[in-house]
């Protein structure tokens, strides 16, 4: 978080550009709200991955709790409810297995707890590294995972990655 910061202190001495992070959450206050100021003194959004509402599932996906994660997210949609434009956008990547209607209902009714109004992304799963046995994310699970982020309240859903979408049925949630 320091190097980009100074980077953005530097770019924006002659000339305003927009600053956007990309963050899983898990960072202290003191440097969360350092990129929230950055962030919003040049107009830029700050994208936060929720990997997973259960503690048993998240901790399953990142070997971490999460409850720094969903407490930081928290304050930054407390600060975008006093600002114009997107100032934090939550991203949730459907893992086969892993994240499932019941992980993404417990996900979105957090994220409209906060503010129905969050620009969420419900993002496709394509095998990679430590998770290569599991299969892509099916487009009827992105499409039933969008509709229950739409039937919690949430108001700006989107299903991302559609490109790693599979139109091959799977049966493990």
């Amino acid at each position: 978080a320091r190097h980009s910061l100074e980077v953005a202190r530097r770019l924006n001495e002659d000339r305003l550009v927009r600053v956007c992070y990309e963050t899983n959450g898990n960072i202290s206050s003191k440097w969360l709200n350092r990129i929230a100021d950055v962030v919003e003194s040049t107009g830029g959004t700050v994208k936060f991955d929720l990997k997973a509402y259960s503690p048993e599932v998240y901790t399953a996906l990142t070997g971490v709790r999460n409850d720094v994660v969903l407490r930081n997210f928290r304050r930054l949609a407390q600060r975008g409810r006093e600002r114009d434009g997107e100032f934090l956008v939550a991203s949730i990547l459907l893992v086969p297995g892993y994240v499932d209607l019941h992980e993404i209902r417990l996900l979105c009714e957090f994220i409209a707890s906060c503010d129905t109004t969050i620009p969420t992304a419900l993002l496709g799963f394509a095998p990679h590294h430590h998770m290569r046995d599991l299969p892509r994310t099916s487009r009827s699970h992105a499409k039933r995972a969008r509709e229950v982020a739409m039937e919690v309240g949430l108001a700006n859903v989107r299903i991302g990655n559609v490109g790693l979408l599979s139109d091959t049925e799977y049966n493990i949630e």
